[in-house]
């Protein structure tokens, strides 16, 4: 046996040995991962605005957001037109405008849309969970979760846009295995949330003469958003994903409703009766800062967390509703925190089209040629994905 045949021997058994202990991969298999072993947890919450964070956490009642706030990249995040959720935080998720630019009146409404970036980076080979996403419902079939329409009781607040945009019943799930854990959690959320909710109010004792539309809106929408959250936070913990993207709607609905008597100064023909009711925007703004808290208890030193919303909302008097608005498109909040992100100590200018690149290029998974967003270098983990985003 020649010494070349014994050499090609010896290569062939070091070979499989590698082989058996995984230490390399034959061709073909080569194992899924996605680029910079970060994980990323999105937190949408609709209609939280700057003024009012930055009011609120000023005063220390935002002790969690207040903290974020020192210690992240921040920016003004100015929405594509027009602001309505279930155009603007699709497209938020995709990088790209969902409607035609200039669309005359409100764009047709959409249902059973998939956040564009979950399926990126499940194509990929990322984890990806989805809760509660604006426009989501029904819930689409994937092999990921996505959960859709949890708003249970949206019967006892019905408008123009309870159904399409919170829709009743007991929501829909992409994994039908999940059905039966949700709805349990969903039933858990709904036994307490009369109890919790009296942290906001206390609708026994408010006198809610004239305003009982006003009142069921803000109950309902912390319900919703407390179920959003209990079912979020437990798939968070079971599953670990690479990215989690989480949505809480409520705000908005409570926002439009109490902006005027949580600032009176901005509304010169605000109805005296109107300011019994000035905590509960802040107070809702301190649900919102506990739900920001229970989330980042679950993440870890490698995941960055970016909560965000896709516009504020402005001084609108309509004395019928007492109300915000969000014509003129004020600007959103982006805060970004996560390993080696350097906090800014200035606010960014970016677009609701930059997020989702941002993300993508945060997780090191390729960003699709069509995204019209640019990806926001000052948020990228230093010598991870900084000097090269894909």
């Amino acid at each position: 046996m020649t010494f070349k045949r014994i050499s090609l021997i010896t290569l062939l058994i070091v070979a499989a040995v590698l082989l058996t202990i995984g230490l390399i991969q034959p061709q073909g298999e080569e194992p899924v991962e996605i680029g910079t072993g970060l994980r990323v947890v999105v937190i949408g919450v609709d209609g939280l605005d700057w003024f009012l964070l930055a009011r609120y956490a000023e005063a220390g009642r935002l002790p969690t957001i207040g903290k974020l706030l020192m210690a992240s990249v921040t920016g003004e995040l100015h929405p594509e037109l027009p602001t309505l959720p279930e155009v603007s935080w699709p497209a938020l998720a995709a990088g790209i405008p969902v409607v035609p630019t200039g669309s005359p009146g409100r764009p047709v409404r959409r249902f059973g849309v998939v956040p564009r970036i979950a399926d990126v980076v499940s194509e990929s080979g990322g984890s990806v969970l989805v809760v509660g996403w604006s426009a989501s419902w029904p819930a689409a079939d994937r092999d990921y979760a996505i959960v859709a329409g949890f708003a249970p009781q949206a019967s006892e607040h019905v408008n123009e846009l309870a159904p399409a945009v919170f829709p009743d019943g007991p929501g829909h799930a992409s994994r039908p295995q999940l059905a039966e854990e949700i709805s349990e959690v969903a039933q858990a959320a709904a036994n307490r949330a009369d109890e919790m909710f009296s942290e906001i109010i206390d609708l026994k004792t408010a006198d809610a003469d004239g305003w009982e539309d006003h009142l069921a809106a803000a109950r309902w929408s912390h319900l919703s958003d407390l179920t959003m959250l209990d079912i979020g936070a437990r798939l968070i913990a079971a599953e670990e994903p690479d990215l989690a993207m989480i949505h809480l709607p409520g705000l908005d609905a409570v926002s439009h409703r109490f902006l005027a008597p949580a600032a009176p100064g901005f509304f010169s023909e605000l109805p005296d009766e109107a300011l019994r009711f000035g905590e509960i925007l802040p107070r809702y703004y301190e649900f919102i800062d506990r739900a920001v808290t229970r989330i980042l208890r679950l993440t870890d030193d490698e995941t960055v967390v970016v909560l965000c919303s896709t516009y504020g909302i402005s001084p609108s008097l309509d004395v019928t509703r007492i109300s915000g608005a969000h014509e003129g498109g004020p600007p959103g909040v982006l805060i970004v925190k996560g390993p080696r992100i350097s906090p800014l100590p200035d606010p960014i200018a970016v677009t609701s089209n930059d997020v989702a690149p941002t993300i993508l290029a945060i997780l090191g998974v390729e960003i699709p040629d069509d995204i019209d967003g640019r990806v926001v270098l000052e948020v990228l983990p230093g010598g991870r994905a900084r000097d090269d985003p894909p």
